[in-house]
């Protein structure tokens, strides 16, 4: 592990909403026994529901024989309908479900797969930030994960019950989630496929970094090299995030359009670290268009649930031969600094590069220009 500090001079989770009614949860992706190690995460989490009237319910759970990476297609519903005025974007058939899309730059350049994190869209990948990639010789796609944007919803799996899901955890009991962190690099893979590309550099940010860590482990012969940015292994043994700030993120936001922008403005402002701050502008404009093309709380949900049942991946990791990059803001609130170090320690040669004032900061302005550029020389030396 190499580190650099950065003395000079992105989980996007705009929130949950667990409406109450009933659901099914889809096939077995993952079953995962918890044991004692899940008890620091779960005992904050535990205490933030019991707290509050959830009125969550949740149906019976069909188990299928399939393994993490296949989608439980039959009982997918695709109702990924937009308001948004802008450009259509193209779409893929990848892994059994649809998924959104768009690129900048020449699709004979170099590619570089953009994952984002929970709940988040394709539009929070800001485009001056794709701009400048491309700009220097990327070929860059960014897409809507599963259950979120105009990409395929899971809506037949239901809205998870989570203060029953945490019980079980804190139990030790086993809980077998709508689908995986690996059945959204599974996904990831079949938009390569769909796009005729055989490697890619594999970006992700948050929860896009976990599903890039197992998309690095799954198919080493599909990646170019990882970039990792303010993300973590999914080692129980990381410190977890407070339990004020997991409040916020499990607070059902408003149904309506402006308390929804308002609510999510309050919560990139906590999370945003002190040394750059937060534009409130772009972030007021990013939450209105998110919100035009897909209300979705449901799926970031189910997305959720992926995020609390994903295994271990430091031990896979020590596997990992592609060149890797790993960021992490030092005042990250919501995903430790110490997930990132994780991960370089993990991973044979990373390169740690720790940004001082960073928090969970959303992928514009000045943190994520030094970002681009790292991105940039990263995958130009993986090339060399």
């Amino acid at each position: 592990m190499h580190s650099t500090q950065d003395l000079t001079p992105p989980l996007c989770a705009p929130s949950t909403i667990l409406e109450p009614k009933f659901c099914v949860n889809s096939g077995k992706a993952l079953g995962m026994p918890a044991d004692r190690r899940f008890q620091s995460l779960m005992r904050p989490l535990l205490s933030v529901f019991y707290k509050r009237e959830t009125g969550f319910q949740i149906g019976s759970v069909l188990d299928s024989d399939k393994e993490p990476g296949m989608s439980s297609h039959p009982l997918v519903e695709n109702d990924a309908s937009s308001s948004y005025g802008g450009d259509p974007m193209p779409k893929a058939s990848a892994n059994h479900i649809s998924i959104e899309y768009e690129t900048f730059g020449n699709p004979s350049s170099p590619p570089i797969l953009l994952i984002v994190g929970l709940g988040a869209q394709l539009i929070y990948w800001d485009e001056a930030f794709c701009r400048q990639l491309a700009e220097a010789g990327l070929y860059v796609i960014r897409f809507d994960n599963r259950d979120s944007g105009l990409s395929t919803k899971f809506n037949q799996a239901g809205v998870p019950d989570m203060a029953d899901l945490i019980g079980k955890l804190m139990s030790r009991q086993t809980v077998t989630p709508p689908y995986a962190i690996e059945d959204m690099a599974a996904d990831a893979v079949g938009l390569l496929d769909a796009l005729k590309i055989d490697k890619a550099h594999i970006c992700g940010m948050s929860m896009g970094g976990m599903i890039a860590q197992a998309l690095a482990i799954r198919y080493p012969e599909r990646v170019l090299s990882l970039i990792s940015i303010y993300s973590t292994t999914g080692n129980p043994r990381l410190p977890q995030p407070k339990p004020e700030i997991m409040g916020l993120l499990l607070t059902p936001p408003p149904k309506e359009r402006q308390p929804f922008i308002e609510f999510n403005v309050n919560l990139f402002k906590t999370i945003t670290g002190p040394r750059f701050g937060m534009d409130e502008q772009w972030v007021r404009q990013i939450m209105g268009r998110a919100y035009d093309r897909s209300f979705c709380p449901q799926g970031e949900a189910r997305q959720l649930v992926a995020v609390l049942t994903q295994p271990n991946r430091h031990p896979a990791l020590k596997g990992v031969k592609v060149p890797t990059l790993i960021v992490h803001g030092d005042a990250d609130p919501l995903v430790s600094v110490e997930g990132g170090k994780d991960a370089a320690e993990a991973v044979p040669g990373a390169l740690l590069k720790i940004i001082e004032g960073m928090g969970h900061d959303l992928p514009h302005g000045e943190a994520w220009a030094q970002i681009a550029k790292d991105i940039i020389a990263h995958t130009k030396k993986a090339r060399s």
